[in-house]
């Protein structure tokens, strides 16, 4: 496939981000060998996923990898399902929360760095690999500023239809952009994805 293709390339640096609650053991048993040779040849792993079950069966491989000097860390919202290649390219799954939407690869460079610069902020929130996490939520007026905004909709219409000021809206946009350490909307839109999505599956 081609993300196999692009990770034989690989030289310098591997980053994932990981939105997925578990592999199958097949999957990992696979891959592991191979994370095991990129680490031979000197190329860094970093890898920021959801907390895996305490009792994941692939926790003992995992393991192995953080003692041949791979990172993992985790945090409960892993923003989207990315795998950059050197800081050159990048691999994003279409929809973080559906599978069978597909990948799409990604060799603009401003976007790339962007999303490593995304990566790392994320990362700078994850907790070291079977460490404490961090708790996400948002305020009610948050969560719904940030849903219509998600829907297209500009500062004055959204502040319209929620009855507040226009300068509310940029306000609290803003805070969240500093709260996740995010440089635009974009980002944060990515950032706050899987916690909209959650909490309407629950709704």
């Amino acid at each position: 496939s081609r993300v196999v293709e692009l990770a034989a390339a690989e030289r310098h640096e591997h980053l994932t981000m990981n939105p997925d609650l578990s592999f199958s053991a097949e999957v990992v048993r696979a891959t592991s060998p191979v994370h095991k040779q990129m680490l031979d040849q000197g190329i860094a792993i970093k890898e920021l996923s959801v907390p895996m079950p305490r009792e994941d069966p692939n926790d003992d491989l995992t393991t192995e990898l953080v003692a041949a000097g791979a990172q993992f860390r985790e945090s409960p919202s892993v923003p989207a399902k990315i795998m950059i290649i050197d800081r050159r390219c990048a691999v994003v799954r279409l929809d973080p929360a559906n599978p069978l939407r597909g990948l799409v690869e990604i060799a603009d460079q401003p976007t790339v760095l962007a999303l490593v610069d995304l990566f790392f902020r994320q990362w700078d929130l994850g907790d070291d690999y079977r460490g404490r996490t961090r708790p996400v939520e948002l305020t009610a007026r948050e969560n719904a500023i940030v849903r219509l905004i998600g829907t297209g909709r500009t500062d004055s219409e959204t502040a319209v239809e929620l009855g507040i000021s226009v300068r509310t809206v940029s306000y609290v946009i803003h805070d969240l952009m500093e709260r996740y350490e995010v440089r635009n909307r974009f980002q944060l839109g990515i950032a706050l994805g899987p916690l909209l999505s959650s909490q309407e599956k629950s709704s």
